[in-house]
């Protein structure tokens, strides 16, 4: 939330079943302020150290180096590519899909 209005910036959250996925979005004002990495961190956190998942999986889209750029500095590792459907888009997008192990994680 911002400090000063209580708005929502952002969110963040995980889950799925066989393979869980790592979602998140931020206000285009609030990017590049590192509350992306931040909120990943926490979320790694407590997948890996409260929850005992193995692995998580996250996917973004192509055009997005910045979230890309997120996803490699929290320690995911791009495994592949799809294109995904986006409803903001109305169309497929090239996607890239990540996955960060448990036993790689810092």
């Amino acid at each position: 939330h911002d400090k000063e209005t209580a708005d929502t910036i952002g969110e963040i959250g995980a889950g799925g079943v066989p393979s869980p996925r790592l979602g998140y979005f931020l206000r285009p004002d609030q990017w590049g302020k590192g509350y992306a990495s931040e909120a990943i961190r926490a979320a790694l956190g407590h997948a890996f150290d409260t929850l005992g998942w193995g692995a998580i999986d996250a996917d973004c889209f192509d055009d997005n180096p910045a979230s890309i750029h997120t996803l490699q500095k929290a320690g995911f590792v791009r495994i592949g590519a799809a294109e995904c459907n986006s409803q903001a888009r109305e169309e497929d997008s090239p996607t890239s899909l990540f996955r960060l192990n448990r036993a790689d994680w810092t």
